[in-house]
């Protein structure tokens, strides 16, 4: 997979065509995958390259100037997801106040035409340009006496609301794994690197401040390693100090590991729902 860094000052020409899906695509959601996947048919039927047009950081840590945002993937672990995905070549487009500027006719002309891309596709509710005012109805109308197309994929649904990666943000922060992957497709996970602790099999944890995570209790993890994954059991206190404890020791890695949540343990729902009573009923 090829990576191509984007600068608002410096948009290389491309010779190739391709199709290109665009959005943020924070943890890649079922809703995500379906978008990728048909800019991926796509692709394939007109018999060009398949791309993907990404933004970093957040627009909330840039417009709204909201330094605690919490990603639900990191840049790194975005990047990797998409070479899982089989993307031929990777737009990461940097999002500043200059970007965010941008009128919507100067963002097609930049970011769609002048590194030819013959087809677009995005999400119903994906928008563009200064203060949001473009939309997908507004690209329609962009490409409809060009050579270039553009597919809108309608939302996806799992238990009657939508698939977001503002609900599963929330679902991840209250603790709420069981139904993530209902959402996600897999186990909401993050890169960690892990120190030794005060006894054989415990470690000292340490998160991307930049990923989101659960509120303080327990939790069942899955640690992925060479040879395969091992289970764990994760305590978050407040201030973000992780204690990880595992049967058996983990082998060493330097580029650290992914440690997904599986579920929280029974003892810190029933704890919760103990505090919940004392504060309800006294």
């Amino acid at each position: 997979m090829e990576v191509i860094h984007l600068d608002h000052s410096a948009i290389p020409a491309m010779k190739e065509q391709h199709v290109m899906a665009i959005g943020f695509f924070d943890g890649v959601h079922l809703g995500h995958q379906e978008l990728l996947n048909e800019a991926r048919n796509l692709a394939e039927r007109k018999g060009c390259k398949f791309s993907v047009m990404t933004f970093s950081p957040h627009p909330s840590e840039v417009v709204r100037k909201n330094s605690s945002f919490r990603y639900l993937m990191t840049l790194p672990q975005k990047v990797a997801k998409m070479k899982r995905l089989g993307i031929d070549t990777l737009f990461i487009t940097k999002f500043d106040l200059n970007f965010a500027s941008l009128r919507p006719t100067e963002f097609v002309q930049k970011y769609i035409r002048d590194i030819n891309a013959c087809h677009v596709v995005v999400g119903f509710d994906f928008t563009f340009g200064f203060k949001a005012q473009g939309d997908a109805e507004l690209l329609k109308q962009e490409c409809s006496n060009e050579s270039w197309g553009v597919s809108v994929i309608s939302k996806k649904k799992c238990a009657e609301e939508k698939i977001s990666s503002t609900r599963i943000r929330n679902m991840v922060k209250a603790g709420e794994f069981s139904s993530i992957p209902e959402c996600l497709g897999e186990h909401y996970s993050v890169r960690v690197e892990v120190d030794a602790g005060e006894t054989a099999c415990h470690y000292m944890v340490h998160a991307d401040p930049k990923a989101t995570l659960p509120v303080s209790g327990d939790y069942d993890v899955e640690v992925t390693i060479s040879q395969g994954k091992k289970h764990g059991r994760l305590k978050i206190h407040e201030g973000r100090a992780i204690e990880l404890r595992m049967l058996t020791p983990l082998e060493e890695s330097k580029d650290g590991y992914e440690m997904a949540f599986i579920r929280r343990s029974p003892e810190t729902q029933r704890n919760t729902m103990e505090r919940m009573e004392e504060i309800v009923y006294g």
